[in-house]
């Protein structure tokens, strides 16, 4: 583990990304990367492809027969599912939020997979069309710092989330901020930047990501627009948030809806919790 220090002065100590998972994550950045070939990546890891046929089973084809083995699950699931699921199995374990009060992690999950996924999803339909590699990583570790906060820092994190308290309604990373000398958006990046991850992936968690006039690209409008509609549950009355045009939503809202349920399941599962 890596040692940073932040505005207040303390100590956080910054969890590793192990060399594997790292691997498959800039794996799935790839867009020359096939359903396959991560395959290949997931079993030379053997519990990581145990979990991914898990959450294959129990997320998204549950009531049909079974799926025993990895090639199949990879057909099954499709490369945009899998690069979700993978990367969620993949990161889910380096952190431990159990002893942050107020902190739901399965709720946490099933935002953050819905997310990537919306993200994904925006990116295709947006015109023209976005990779949508770089937005379903994104999306997913949007809000990676505040988890890494959760376990840093659980006392100080569980204050700023709990809604009993009298600036409740402020925003969260102002609450953060106050009792940290930091937020979320900046633990995210000082995380995934000692991950190496790529500066596309970063940028998606600063917190000039709030402005939407602020994003000069449309991967970050992409991301910010996910992570809102995700908050909504992909309502089909939601009102097109990011700067993104009303029709990317149209387009995308049926992929999201019919989802929807599968996401949920696969939140819990990375929050280690029965779906």
């Amino acid at each position: 583990m890596s040692d940073r220090h932040h505005g207040t002065g303390r100590t956080m100590t910054l969890p590793p990304l192990p060399y594997v998972a790292h691997r498959i994550l800039l794996a799935t950045l790839d867009e020359r990367t096939q359903a396959q070939e991560l395959a290949e990546m997931l079993r030379d890891e053997p519990g990581l492809a145990a979990r991914t046929l898990a959450a294959a089973n129990a997320a998204w084809f549950a009531g049909q027969p079974p799926i025993d083995d990895l090639p199949t699950a990879v057909v099954r699931l499709g490369l945009q599912r899998l690069r979700v699921l993978a990367t969620g199995l993949l990161v889910a374990p380096v952190f431990n939020p159990q002893r942050c009060a107020h902190f739901d992690t399965a709720r946490f999950w099933r935002h953050a997979v819905a997310t990537g996924f919306a993200a994904s999803q925006l990116a295709r339909n947006a015109r023209p069309p976005v990779p949508d590699t770089v937005p379903g990583l994104a999306g997913l570790l949007r809000n990676i710092g505040l988890l890494l906060l959760a376990t840093a820092f659980p006392v100080e994190t569980a204050a700023a989330l709990d809604p009993t308290l009298p600036d409740a309604d402020a925003p969260l990373a102002q609450r953060l901020d106050d009792r940290l000398g930091t937020d979320h958006h900046r633990a995210g990046v000082m995380l995934l930047e000692a991950w190496d991850l790529p500066a596309a992936v970063v940028a998606a968690v600063d917190d000039s990501m709030r402005d939407p006039q602020a994003a000069e690209a449309p991967v970050p409008a992409t991301i910010l627009a996910a992570h809102a509609w995700a908050a909504e549950a992909f309502e089909p009355d939601w009102v097109p948030a990011g700067g993104l045009p009303r029709e990317v939503f149209a387009a995308s809202r049926r992929a999201c809806r019919q989802e929807w349920e599968r996401l949920e399941k696969t939140g819990a599962l990375m929050a280690g919790k029965a779906a």
